[in-house]
């Protein structure tokens, strides 16, 4: 199965986003010190493990993981996959100035288009 990505940086200061769709198929325990992870189900079933609790995911439920706590997944049924959104937990994504794949834009509207595209072709390969 296909992983897709998209990313977006603002090094100046310092924040970051980080979105990709994958399909769960091992149970690897991990934290982010200095990020959110937002998790959301495209499809199939998944045990979500995070600091002393465990939830049972469904088909568009969604998560959100703080900075710093220890989380894992694993797939309950076959083609389980999620969308997962890492972003800084620090600082303002108003008014960045956006790259996405080399072309440089201002404002939410190339980020949502590309987003948007990313979730499609990941629902479509589903």
């Amino acid at each position: 199965m296909a992983q897709f990505n998209f990313q977006m940086q603002w090094p100046r200061d310092n924040l970051f986003l980080h979105c990709f769709v994958h399909e769960l198929v091992y149970y690897r325990y991990h934290w982010h010190p200095d990020e959110y992870e937002l998790n959301i189900l495209l499809c199939g079933r998944q045990d979500f493990c995070y600091g002393s609790g465990t939830e049972v995911l469904e088909q568009d439920d969604v998560l959100l993981v703080s900075p710093g706590t220890g989380h894992a997944s694993f797939g309950q049924t076959p083609n389980t996959r999620a969308l997962v959104i890492q972003f800084s937990a620090a600082g303002d994504y108003s008014n960045a100035d956006i790259n996405i794949s080399g072309n440089t834009s201002t404002g939410s509207a190339a980020v949502l288009r590309q987003l948007n595209d990313t979730v499609t072709a990941a629902v479509v390969d589903v």
